[in-house]
């Protein structure tokens, strides 16, 4: 009966969950380290995922689906600022629950970062129901043409529990 001497690698640790609005240190001490976070998303809420570079002077960034294997979005440089070498994601939550964010540094650079993921949450239409305000697809809010028709005291009233799952995001 042998002995096994052979070093075992320690199973990553968990993500660290993200609380919005709230900047995590994290830091990536090895070479092709890869830092995981785990966001509790909404669906229909916006998000933005931020880092911010510290002594690690590149990040790298990916969005998780819930699956945990499939990349829903990934970014390098943040294309907002030219020249800036942090990362920047903003999407749209379809299904809530739970999404890995990972972050890493470019090619092989090690340091620290600060992860900030902040939430847009839906906006209600701010126009009256009752004058018949309808979504086009993929846009802004409209009057239908029937509405446009219909005098006001004899359109439908629309109830609190009708609108309930009807948003319109900024």
């Amino acid at each position: 009966h042998g002995v096994n001497c052979e070093v075992q690698d320690p199973s990553p640790p968990p993500p660290l969950p993200v609380v919005i609005d709230q900047p995590i240190a994290g830091t990536v001490s090895e070479q092709n380290q890869q830092v995981f976070y785990l966001l509790a998303a909404e669906a229909g809420h916006t998000y933005t995922l931020d880092t911010t570079t510290g002594s690690l002077t590149d990040t790298m960034m990916s969005l998780y689906d819930i699956d945990q294997q499939s990349i829903i979005a990934e970014n390098d440089d943040d294309e907002r600022e030219t020249g800036s070498l942090d990362s920047f994601i903003e999407w749209t939550c379809s299904v809530t629950g739970p999404y890995p964010i990972m972050v890493r540094g470019f090619d092989t650079q090690t340091g620290t970062f600060t992860l900030t993921v902040r939430s847009r949450t839906p906006t209600a239409c701010k126009r009256p129901f009752s004058l018949g305000c309808v979504p086009r697809t993929g846009g802004p809010w409209q009057r239908p043409a029937s509405a446009a028709a219909t005098p006001h005291s004899q359109q439908s009233a629309v109830s609190r529990h009708d609108l309930a799952g009807i948003w319109l995001s900024s």
